[in-house]
């Protein structure tokens, strides 16, 4: 079950790693960057192309700063373990999949202690001080109890 706890843990990291940015403007981690770089938050895409536009990217989760706490996976992998694993080997315990990018693999990782994992949900739903339709969406979320508790 979702817990606002590890939310609120999530969105204490001030750099956020992403998986998922695309050339194609129109695609959801393009959104997910745009709205989280917009409230402040400093974000590193992961990508093999070195540049996105005028976006650096890092060419894979290994050659992050040591320092990332936070990544999120806004693509479908067939190598999901494998993501999730190089993401701890780097020091990164606050993992979000993407609603739509999870898979089997992510149940391995799953209450364990050391890491916050919010596995299968919308990111946008849940960013601090978010706006329409997101906060519509997150509140309709609680109203059928099918949000953080």
């Amino acid at each position: 079950m979702l817990k606002k706890s590890d939310i609120d843990t999530f969105f204490s990291n001030d750099k956020i790693a992403l998986i998922g940015l695309s050339r194609n403007k129109d695609k959801f981690g393009n959104m997910i960057y745009d709205e989280l770089s917009k409230r402040g938050y400093q974000m590193l895409p992961i990508h093999h192309a070195p540049k996105i536009g005028d976006i650096e990217c890092y060419p894979n989760v290994e050659s992050l700063p040591e320092d990332m706490r936070a990544i999120i996976i806004c693509t479908k992998s067939d190598n999901m373990s494998g993501l999730i694993d190089s993401a701890i080997q780097r020091g990164i315990t606050n993992i979000w999949i993407q609603q739509g990018a999870s898979n089997q693999e992510i149940k391995q990782f799953v209450g364990r202690d050391d890491l916050t994992i919010i596995d299968n949900e919308c990111i946008l739903m849940y960013i601090p001080k978010n706006g329409f339709p997101h906060n519509f969406h997150h509140w309709l979320w609680r109203l059928l109890g099918k949000a953080e508790k």
